[in-house]
C-alpha cells in the first residue's frame, strides 16, 4: 500500500528541480508517524535508536510503516513510534541524518543538515503578520490551496479520524 510519503517522494523524484515538491516531501516527513528501531527497549534514560555509520555520515533508521521496518530488519526489534517532527527535533545538533524507508520505493537518506533544517522549520512559530493577515472566508469560498493542504493532512489521519467538517 502506498503512503502519502511514497506519493510525495515519487512526485519529488519525478521533478527534482521543483522546490514546491521538495518542500511537500519534507512536510510529509515531518507529519508522518515514523517507526524507529532501537538498540534496546526504551527506559527512563530515554531512547537509544540504532545508529549506522555510513560513508555519508551517521544515520538513524526510520520507516513510515512498521511492516517496512520488519521487512528491512528481517527480525523483531524494539522500536519507538514518533512523529517526523519529533525525530528531527531529537536529532538536530547531533550530526545524525535519517535513513528513511530503506528497502521501499521511497528510500532516501536525509543528511544531518537536512534534518537540522527540518527541525528549525518545524519549531518556528507562525509569523504574527501571517496570523493577523488571515481572512475568514464565507461558506463555499474556501481557497483551493487551503482545501488541498487540509485534504493531505486529513488523509494521513484516515485511521483515527472518522470524519471532519470545515467550519
Amino acid at each position: 500500500m502506498q503512503t502519502s510519503l511514497d506519493h510525495a517522494f515519487a512526485a519529488m523524484a519525478a521533478d527534482p528541480d521543483d522546490a514546491t515538491l521538495r518542500l511537500g516531501f519534507h512536510e510529509r516527513v515531518l507529519d508522518a508517524e515514523l517507526v524507529v528501531p532501537l538498540d534496546a527497549e526504551a527506559d527512563e534514560t530515554g531512547l537509544r535508536p540504532q545508529i549506522f555509520e555510513l560513508s555519508d555520515g551517521r544515520f538513524v533508521l526510520a520507516f513510515d510503516r512498521d511492516e517496512r521496518m520488519a521487512d528491512f530488519l528481517g527480525a523483531p526489534a524494539h522500536f519507538a513510534a514518533l512523529s517526523g517532527r519529533r525525530l528531527a527535533g531529537l536529532l538536530a545538533g547531533e550530526a545524525t541524518g535519517i535513513a528513511l524507508n530503506l528497502g521501499a520505493a521511497s528510500a532516501t537518506l536525509l543528511p544531518p543538515e537536512a534534518v537540522a533544517w527540518m527541525a528549525r522549520i518545524a519549531a518556528e512559530p507562525v509569523p504574527e503578520a501571517l496570523v493577523a493577515a488571515a481572512d475568514l472566508a464565507a461558506p463555499g469560498a474556501v481557497p483551493a490551496g487551503l482545501l488541498a493542504a487540509l485534504g493531505v493532512k486529513l488523509a494521513a489521519m484516515a485511521g483515527p479520524v472518522a470524519g471532519a467538517r470545515l467550519v
